[in-house]
């Protein structure tokens, strides 16, 4: 879902973006968009390969540029809609609203400050040209990367961290190398690559360009009431716990495109695509894997929910 890289240098940065789009294209195959030029002594380049989701025109492609600021973005706001009107955003009115325009107007205008009240799954990159500041942040949950290497004469950013590997794709890290396969997991500040680092879930970058320190701290987590988990003596409101699941299924179901969700065979993915034939107005479509194993197999119980609740059932066969 979108790829985007950008980069500022006090050298001059080459022109040609070709092995970059390459990279990011199969992130983003509707829309690629390139912007470049100087801030201050910084030289910069901005792409942005884009899979449209929300608003399909032109006015929601990127990178987004004016005399601001650059924001880079991929992923998705859910609550977009219900933060335009509670903060009475000026949008321009001939233009179609997204969620990558209300973001943008948020950090115009609120900067950090409004990150917890994102609710989605995003990463970004904003060049606040009015505060001469760069914001990179990331979703609460870590579902959208965002790879970063910073120093004093560069700083470069993307959702691959293969494009901001400094030599090459082959400068493997070997300290991450081994972690991953002793272990099966890498330190989620770290990538795969020397001298590329990952922003944490719940988490926010700033660098203040006057003076290029970057200062990463969390923006939110996760409050949990012992008192009122202990108070429930092992019960469950399952009404409430129905209309939750409902309201988070009805947020992730808006598209300006089909949506088609992924039956896994198990309880989690079955409940979603059943709240959603119940209480969406779709046309519900579903896929799921089928292996030769039997034993990896769940294609049985994935089609069972399927008979029941969708309207378009497919089997991709892995061979």
């Amino acid at each position: 879902m979108c790829g985007f890289y950008l980069c500022l240098s006090k050298r001059q940065i080459k022109n040609d973006l070709s092995e970059i789009e390459d990279t990011l294209k199969a992130r983003g195959p509707d829309f690629t968009g390139i912007s470049s030029g100087k801030y201050k002594e910084y030289f910069y380049c901005s792409l942005h390969c884009r899979l449209s989701i929300i608003d399909l025109t032109a006015n929601s492609n990127q990178p987004c540029c004016n005399e601001n600021g650059i924001l880079v973005f991929n992923g998705e706001i859910y609550n977009y809609q219900e933060l335009e009107k509670r903060y009475n955003l000026k949008l321009p009115k001939d233009e179609t609203v997204s969620d990558t325009k209300v973001l943008w107007s948020l950090l115009e205008n609120f900067g950090v400050s409004i990150l917890n009240e994102l609710q989605g799954m995003f990463s970004f990159v904003f060049l606040d040209k009015r505060n001469e500041k760069i914001i990179f942040s990331i979703d609460k949950f870590g579902a959208k990367p965002l790879f970063f290497r910073i120093s004093a004469e560069e700083m470069v950013f993307s959702s691959d961290p293969r494009c901001v590997s400094p030599s090459n794709k082959n400068d493997i890290n070997s300290e991450v190398r081994d972690q991953f396969l002793s272990k099966g997991w890498i330190n989620p500040a770290k990538s795969i690559f020397n001298n590329v680092e990952s922003l944490v879930p719940s988490s926010y970058g700033i660098i203040d360009l006057s003076n290029p320190k970057c200062t990463v701290k969390r923006y939110g987590t996760p409050i949990i009431n012992t008192q009122k988990i202990s108070s429930l003596k092992g019960t469950v409101d399952t009404d409430q716990l129905e209309e939750i699941l409902t309201e988070s299924i009805k947020a992730r179901y808006t598209s300006d495109v089909p949506v088609c969700s992924l039956l896994s065979g198990g309880i989690d993915s079955g409940l979603g695509i059943a709240l959603a034939k119940r209480n969406l107005n779709e046309n519900i479509q579903t896929y799921t894997f089928k292996f030769a194993e039997s034993s990896y197999s769940e294609a049985d119980q994935a089609r069972s929910v399927a008979e029941i609740y969708s309207d378009n059932h497919r089997e991709i066969s892995i061979v």
